[in-house]
């Protein structure tokens, strides 16, 4: 994900900020849990 102007000034000009996000979802969900995240993913 880039964040234009973001990040670290250099030369006077503000740069960008890359940011890498993982998600990781839990092996041993509850019924409720896989449920709801079944319905997120809709």
């Amino acid at each position: 994900m880039r964040l234009k102007g973001q990040g670290l000034a250099i030369g006077g000009k503000q740069g960008d900020l890359y940011v890498t996000v993982n998600v990781e979802i839990p092996k041993n969900l509850t019924e409720k849990q896989r449920k709801l995240l079944e319905e997120w993913e809709e």
